[in-house]
């Protein structure tokens, strides 16, 4: 037969058991009241029955007065030692509930005898009451006093020694300031100073906004300016995007070559850089830097300064072409100018029936067809008599040239028929042949036109 017998206070219990050695096959519904008799000095105000044995309460302990008698008598202190003595002839005591023996756990029985209570998995006197209950200093609701119930942010709680302490912090959470009053005050999935764990910081090179993401410290955005080109963290935003041009502006944005320029990048844009002496006068950067300005006379030395008419653009300078001298702000050859001949401001005249010409810097004048120069003015030639004309035909229709001076061979006594034939005294040159003159119907002479009693008329004597 098994007996159990158990004392409870309100809220700490502490648990023993009286198990007889007779008839331990018995069921423990069987078990007859005549068996607690036997038990003496228990205090069995103390001993709560199981409410599944065989009697009720009331009856077991009306069995026996002595048992109350027995109770009395023991000290609060006497603890599961009063306890034995009380059934040293009776049924075997139970190795746990009794004071410093491990806490019952079991068949429904109490942790520990009354006035005991379960601490470490043993059982000792009670160190606190509560609402007239004793309690364990380590219990969470009443940790270290009455009412100090422990709750701890983002972790399991437990009480130590009297002190709220972390048992475990939840998934993803830490105590990182070693302080239980503020609990695992981090989320080491999303704190930036303590990402994956307490003390790992998120700082990298040129970051505008620290990320913890899942643990892994990220990148979440650049300084302005510069860029995360090669995706490691380790060296953060690694790249100057403001003046790298195979990274202007952003990762992989390469400036193109252009004409007469080098690549470059100016605060985030490709811009051209000419080469010296070149500009991109069109705006137009896709041509690059396609103006000379060393030479165009449209942008000398920079774009639109336009030299003057007739100057030309030399080393990036307005000038006169070679050869040339600039007067009165054009440029001028003074070896042929007829307004600055030889020098500047030197003007040929201009003459009648002519023009003005310099030559090796020396000024002279051009006369029209049928005059001839005659030191500063034109005259006539190529008429008879005058002189033979210098350019183009030397003497009019039907004369001659002769020592520069137009003749008419036909009529001249002094070039008769030929240059330098000349007629007699009493000859006249008639269609180029010397002929007898002064009788009547002869030509008239030159010295005495006609003999006595004739009068030269219409070129003949006549009567």
């Amino acid at each position: 037969m098994r007996s159990w017998l158990c004392a409870a206070a309100t809220l700490s219990l502490g648990c023993f058991s009286l198990r007889s050695p007779l008839d331990q096959s018995a069921p423990r519904d069987a078990a007859p009241a005549a068996d607690l008799a036997n038990v003496d000095a228990v205090n069995i105000d103390s001993l709560l029955v199981d409410a599944s044995a065989d009697g009720a309460r009331a009856d077991a302990l009306g069995s026996d007065a002595r048992l109350s008698d027995a109770a009395a008598d023991r000290g609060p202190d006497e603890g599961d030692g009063a306890l034995r003595d009380a059934v040293a002839d009776g049924p075997e005591v139970s190795s746990c509930g009794g004071g410093d023996q491990p806490c019952c756990d079991g068949d429904g029985l109490a942790l520990c005898a009354a006035g005991l209570t379960c601490r470490a998995g043993r059982c000792a006197p009670c160190a606190l009451r509560c609402d007239g209950q004793c309690v364990s200093p380590d219990s969470l609701l009443h940790c270290g006093g009455c009412g100090n119930a422990c709750a701890i942010s983002g972790a399991t709680a437990a009480c130590s020694n009297g002190r709220c302490v972390i048992a475990r912090c939840d998934p993803g959470f830490a105590d990182c300031d070693n302080d239980p009053s503020t609990g695992c005050e981090v989320n080491l999935l999303a704190d930036t100073d303590h990402c994956g764990r307490c003390g790992t910081q998120c700082i990298a090179n040129n970051v505008a906004d620290r990320s913890c993401r899942d643990g892994v410290c990220a990148i979440a955005g650049c300084l302005r300016g510069f860029g995360d080109c090669n995706g490691s963290l380790a060296d953060g935003c690694e790249a100057d995007l403001r003046d790298n041009p195979d990274r202007c502006g952003a990762c992989g944005r390469v400036c193109p070559t252009r004409a007469n320029s080098a690549r470059a990048c100016t605060s985030g844009d490709c811009v051209l850089r000419c080469n010296t002496g070149f500009a991109d006068c069109d705006n137009d950067p896709t041509n690059g830097c396609e103006v000379d300005t060393r030479s165009s006379a449209s942008h000398c030395a920079m774009c639109n300064n336009a030299c003057p008419a007739g100057q030309v653009c030399s080393a990036s300078a307005c000038g006169c072409p070679s050869g040339q001298t600039l007067c009165s702000g054009q440029c001028v050859t003074l070896s042929s100018s007829t307004s600055h001949c030889g020098q500047c401001g030197r003007s040929c005249a201009t003459p009648a029936n002519g023009a003005a010409r310099c030559t090796s810097g020396a000024c002279g004048i051009t006369c029209n067809t049928g005059y001839n120069a005659s030191g500063s003015t034109c005259v006539a030639c190529g008429a008879l008599d005058r002189p033979a004309c210098s350019a183009g035909t030397a003497c009019a229709t039907g004369l001659t040239s002769c020592s520069g001076t137009c003749r008419d061979r036909n009529a001249d006594d002094a070039h008769c028929g030929a240059c330098g034939s000349v007629c007699g005294t009493t000859q006249r040159c008639v269609s180029g042949s010397c002929t007898a003159c002064g009788a009547v119907g002869q030509p008239c002479c030159r010295s005495a036109p006609c003999g006595t009693g004739l009068t030269c008329t219409g070129g003949l004597c006549q009567m």
